[in-house]
């Protein structure tokens, strides 16, 4: 057996790129069990906090996008409306005249033709059904009832009152009188304006105030989860612990 001697640094490169060295995993294997049972714990706790927050804000945007979407009808149901303004018969103004999410009341002539579809309306979560007529010499004054057929049938004189819709400003409603001037061939006005008859200001504020009070909640259970996290993660950061 050949004695080769105590190793050279000719024979032992001690820059080799080759030799690569684990820092964590070396450090780690010096550690107690129990410390390193700790570490997990840390780690899996930073993960938990970290889903929570991702979570909050993706339901803090799809909260977000639901009150954006039904602002009108939020600011409609909080009106301080009691009477409706009056505007009379149909043939004596242009829908331009009816204010987008105001109450009124006016009178007319349904159309020989009516439309029926179902929607989902508001904060619902059914589909109904709705009847949809235009008032004739209107120049563009488009009624939405529920069905009765007592009281609202083609070529009838009609006093209704509700909230108006600008068409424009609520695709729902655009699509809706679109496909009714496409099946019955009634020239569309940029200006049409929508009654949802029997809607009073104050329809739905209770779902609406539900839905203010969650999307109230979200943010401030957004903001207790981030202070907390922000709070852990200095200390943990004066304590000198590793970033997991």
């Amino acid at each position: 057996m050949t004695d080769e001697g105590p190793p050279s640094r000719r024979r032992f490169d001690y820059f080799d790129d080759q030799v690569k060295v684990d820092p964590a995993a070396a450090l780690a294997a010096d550690l107690p069990e129990e410390v390193e049972d700790q570490i997990r714990d840390w780690r899996r706790l930073r993960r938990r906090e970290s889903t929570a927050l991702v979570l909050g804000f993706v339901a803090l945007i799809a909260l977000g996008w639901l009150v954006a979407s039904q602002r009108d009808g939020i600011a409609y149901a909080f009106k301080g409306e009691a009477e409706p303004l009056r505007m009379g018969d149909v043939t004596g103004f242009v829908p331009a005249e009816l204010e987008h999410n105001s109450f009124v009341a006016l009178a007319g002539i349904t159309n020989s033709e009516g439309l029926s579809q179902k929607l989902v309306r508001g904060l619902s979560l059914n589909r109904r059904e709705y009847w949809f007529y235009v008032l004739l010499g209107s120049q563009g004054v488009f009624i939405e009832v529920e069905p009765d057929a007592e009281r609202f049938t083609p070529a009838t004189w009609v006093e209704v009152s509700g909230r108006v819709i600008d068409p424009d400003r609520d695709r729902l409603y655009a699509a809706v009188v679109h496909e009714y001037g496409q099946r019955f061939g009634v020239p569309l006005r940029p200006d049409s304006r929508l009654i949802q008859v029997g809607v009073e200001p104050g329809a739905g504020r209770w779902a609406y105030l539900l839905l203010l009070l969650l999307f109230a909640a979200v943010i401030a259970n957004n903001v207790r989860v981030m202070a907390r996290v922000l709070h852990r993660r200095q200390a943990d950061s004066r304590r000198g612990l590793i970033k997991g």
